[in-house]
């Protein structure tokens, strides 16, 4: 059965030691891994996991808002921002994440 969440962060088991702000996906063991080139993913971590199986929060993508995320190199602020791979997001791509709000440098959020 599927469940209904009104909540912008809800926690996932990670399937290893995330970073903090990288987007994620789910595996079809229910657990988060990060989300590759290309895949648009569920949501980006609030917070690290230092190791698998450790709960982590995800600020799910259709929550309110923004959101930080860790860039793969200089994006400009109001361009937009694509799906890079290792959870990260990057100036170009096939997938579109967003906008980005205000410059963010390299391996910045």
């Amino acid at each position: 059965m599927s469940q209904y969440t009104e909540a912008a962060v809800r926690q996932f088991t990670a399937n290893a030691a995330l970073g903090q702000h990288l987007r994620v996906t789910t595996l079809s063991t229910g657990k988060v891994a990060l989300a590759e080139a290309g895949q648009m993913g569920l949501g980006t971590t609030e917070n690290p996991a230092t190791a698998a199986d450790e709960l982590v929060g995800i600020r799910l993508n259709n929550a309110h808002g923004t959101r930080k995320v860790v860039a793969n190199g200089v994006i400009s602020e109001g361009a937009l921002v694509y799906c890079a791979a290792s959870g990260k997001v990057g100036s170009s791509g096939t997938v579109c994440y967003g906008i980005a709000c205000e410059e963010i440098g390299r391996a910045h959020v």
